[in-house]
């Protein structure tokens, strides 16, 4: 299915039904259940933070799983610089970390790891060692957010793994070959 220029950063200018659909899906179930669980954190923020939150976590679920589609992999090889670009503006756990209340320079130091790592991991060129690098940096990431970087609330250890994933595993990481 063709997709409108405006949602091609998304989702690349073509994608299927099944791409679209399930990363909405998985985004919207992942948020209503750190909604649902974690009421008990979120309410005791402002209403405007919360809905801020919740649509962050929408984007980092869905995006996490429109980041292993053809369409979007695609798109970003084919605009190297803009790959980049869209790794540098991922500044959510700061952001994530500001709305929660919580220190932003740990929400910096998050930033900092996955800007690193999935620069590196971006620019190995051979498929194999990239995988390989991609997935030990992506697990010794999420290491990190459960021992060092502790203790944040709990909703957002799960955000910032599934945010690991997203850019250090899922968009870093050649996952098809680059003719379209």
């Amino acid at each position: 299915m063709n997709i409108p220029k405006i949602f091609q950063p998304l989702y690349g200018e073509q994608t299927t039904k099944k791409a679209l659909y399930g990363s909405l899906l998985v985004g919207l179930l992942a948020t209503l259940f750190i909604a649902t669980v974690f009421w008990g954190s979120l309410s005791s923020l402002a209403l405007w933070k919360t809905i801020l939150l919740l649509l962050f976590t929408f984007d980092i679920f869905a995006g996490l799983i429109a980041n292993f589609s053809k369409g979007t992999h695609h798109y970003y090889q084919q605009r190297t610089r803009l790959s980049h670009v869209f790794i540098v503006i991922h500044v959510y756990p700061i952001i994530l970390m500001l709305l929660a209340g919580e220190s932003w320079l740990t929400g910096l130091y998050l930033y900092a790891y996955m800007l690193a790592t999935a620069t590196l991991t971006y620019a190995i060129k051979r498929p194999n060692k990239q995988k390989f690098f991609g997935f030990f940096l992506n697990l010794l990431g999420v290491s990190l957010i459960l021992t060092v970087f502790q203790p944040i609330p709990t909703y957002l250890t799960l955000i910032f793994i599934a945010f690991f994933f997203k850019l250090i595993y899922g968009f870093s990481v050649h996952h098809f070959k680059d003719n379209v």
